[in-house]
């Protein structure tokens, strides 16, 4: 896969992740018959215009979503269409700028509050150096279970650029977990130091 590809690939889990939609929304042609499907179809479409803002070319995105002709219809309908969809293309395009990172550790066996200000504090610290973190613990309440908790998070890795491995991350077999499917997915691995 080539540079412009990476960064379109980038710019795709960027826009699913701001739009809240599942990655495979935006790369595969998607038919929902349900509410879900204009927030899909909106999430393609910002794909598609911020690509063309970023210096894209049809041919490019069309290729890249799979698609033999790029159809401008839907571009020039998203302005007219959603009231924020200024707002949530700027804020696509200032994600796009910077890393998305999981945070990951050991979250059993510990008191839940030691858990939360342990995570926000590396959430603070990386946020501060520029990252976008999802933090499981402000995603998951205290009392869902782990096998729950780890099929709700798990998908959130596919948005990712890197992993941030907190100091007792090698102590909880989710975060080992987490940890060996960012090395499969060609994640950047990053050991938080205290």
């Amino acid at each position: 896969m080539n540079n412009k590809n990476n960064s379109l690939d980038r710019l795709a889990r960027v826009t699913a992740y701001i739009c809240g939609v599942p990655l495979g929304a935006i790369i595969n042609k998607y038919r929902f018959q349900n509410t879900f499907s204009q927030k899909i179809r909106f999430a393609r479409t910002l794909f598609q215009y911020v690509a063309l803002e970023l210096g894209y070319d049809r041919i490019q995105i069309g290729k890249f979503l799979g698609l033999k002709n790029l159809d401008a219809r839907p571009l020039k309908r998203l302005q007219h269409t959603y009231d924020d969809s200024e707002r949530i293309k700027l804020l696509v395009k200032q994600a796009y700028k910077k890393q998305i990172i999981y945070l990951a550790g050991k979250v059993s066996n510990s008191s839940y509050e030691h858990v939360i200000e342990k995570f926000a504090k590396a959430e603070e610290e990386l946020i501060r150096n520029g990252y976008i973190v999802i933090n499981p613990t402000s995603l998951i309440p205290e009392e869902v279970g782990w096998e729950l908790a780890m099929r709700t998070l798990v998908p959130y890795l596919s948005y990712c650029d890197a992993i941030c491995l907190l100091p007792d991350w090698e102590e909880s077999e989710g975060a080992k977990i987490e940890y060996d499917l960012a090395k499969k997915l060609g994640l950047e691995i990053i050991f938080f130091k205290t």
